[in-house]
């Protein structure tokens, strides 16, 4: 498992690579050497099993540390593209530096404006700020630039990388667990392959 961009050899470029080492494959290759094609069905459901639970650990993380819903961070900020039979590594993404929109933040419109909530700290709020939904269905908090009425700016809180970095210290705790689960899932799907072969 790499971090940041994947090891050598990887050409995805994710917040977090889960991968298999050649030395690691081969091991695969001897313990399968009667069932050569069960290889890659066998290395991609561990991967796929490892990326699952490391996704799962960094956005439990976040949302721990933001106070946001693990449902919103999964389906807008940090997606998972998992391992196939040709491609032998899963990678987790972000959207990089990209803020997350106030209206995650536990936003409520008030007579004054907007309240919200980041982390642990006391609710922030912003004065004539309003909550609306646009054509398109997204719905945010907005705010007028100066006192014309047609500049108007939707409001951002921090950025999911950014939390990333400070709550979670760059990701090495969930690297070590996940090293650790995949050789393990690996030795487990290994064995439930051979169990059913053998019946």
């Amino acid at each position: 498992m790499a971090f940041p961009g994947g090891s050598s050899g990887s050409p995805s470029a994710g917040l977090l690579d889960v991968q298999i080492d050649p030395k690691q494959l081969r091991e695969i290759r001897l313990y399968l050497k009667r069932f050569p094609k069960a290889v890659a069905k066998v290395a991609s459901r561990a991967i796929n099993k490892t990326a699952t639970f490391g996704r799962t650990r960094i956005v439990r993380g976040l949302a721990r540390a933001l106070v946001v819903k693990q449902t919103v961070l999964k389906a807008r900020h940090v997606t998972l593209r998992r391992a196939s039979l040709r491609r032998l590594w899963a990678t987790i993404t972000t959207k990089g530096r990209r803020r997350i929109p106030l209206i995650d933040f536990k936003a409520r419109q008030t007579k004054r404006g907007v309240s919200y909530k980041i982390g642990k700290n006391a609710r922030g709020k912003i004065t004539s700020a309003f909550i609306a939904s646009m054509k398109s269905g997204h719905r945010g908090v907005f705010a007028r630039r100066g006192k014309t009425r047609l500049r108007i700016d939707e409001r951002f809180g921090p950025s999911v990388m950014g939390v990333f970095e400070r709550a979670l210290h760059d990701g090495r705790e969930i690297i070590r667990e996940a090293n650790t689960r995949l050789a393990s899932e690996m030795e487990r799907q290994v064995g439930v392959l051979l169990a059913k072969r053998s019946l």
